[in-house]
């Protein structure tokens, strides 16, 4: 994959290393033209294995273990529609998920998320932002909405990756949204308990690639180019 890509190319670049918990050099990248190119690129870094095994059966009982250490739940209690969320006092919300983390040594975990009275506030402030920019671009006439609306956009991207760094240590609430095991289950199988084949990593990545570039499941193949094939970065 040329490194030098569109949207569509790095939302894929950073869709892949989320969902393998990988970290993937600009140098590899630059070589990967096909998803089998990149499938062997992930490969490398995760946990391997001849064996095929279920790796969702293999993630569920690592979390279950991680869960009863953690939280101190009986094993029998935990299946995959248990939500451990309740569970966790607040003042324990960033410590205890931080600790679950380490508990299954997963490479990839869901962030932390803002409580309700930084979230909203620092959401409507980035709108308003946003469209103040947009609007005062269209009342000056060498401007418009060509540049206004690239402008806008910006204004706001920068506002929400400032915001996040400036505010990131107040990120001490549950993602809800992950506190259930089956939805938790994706970012455990990025666990290094875990043993992968290439043909599970290769499917695994068949899925990031088919929802990341809108394909078709007609328009998918291993060995299809990325630039040529797929367009990633036109």
């Amino acid at each position: 994959m040329e490194y030098d890509v569109g949207l569509d190319g790095l939302e894929l670049i950073l869709a892949t290393e989320e969902t393998f918990g990988v970290s993937l050099r600009d140098e590899d990248l630059s070589k990967a033209k096909t998803p089998r190119d990149l499938a062997k690129l992930v490969f490398e870094q995760l946990h391997q294995t001849d064996e095929a095994i279920c790796q969702t059966h293999r993630a569920f009982n690592v979390l279950r273990r991680g869960l009863t250490t953690v939280l101190g739940v009986p094993r029998s209690q935990v299946t995959l529609e248990f939500n451990f969320g309740d569970l966790i006092p607040r003042d324990k919300q960033r410590e205890t998920w931080l600790r679950l983390k380490n508990e299954v040594d997963a490479r990839s975990w869901p962030v932390l998320a803002y409580p309700k009275w930084i979230s909203i506030p620092r959401l409507i402030v980035g709108l308003i932002l946003t469209l103040t920019a947009f609007f005062f671009a269209l009342l000056i006439p060498v401007v418009g909405i060509a540049i206004g609306l690239p402008a806008s956009i910006i204004l706001g991207l920068v506002y929400a990756i400032g915001s996040n760094r400036l505010l990131s240590a107040y990120r001490n609430r549950l993602p809800t949204k992950f506190c259930h095991v089956k939805k938790l289950l994706p970012y455990v199988t990025t666990s290094t308990r875990i043993e992968w084949t290439f043909d599970q990593t290769l499917d695994r990545l068949r899925t990031v690639v088919i929802e990341k570039l809108g394909l078709k499941e007609s328009q998918y193949h291993h060995d299809a180019r990325f630039k040529e094939d797929l367009a990633v970065d036109q």
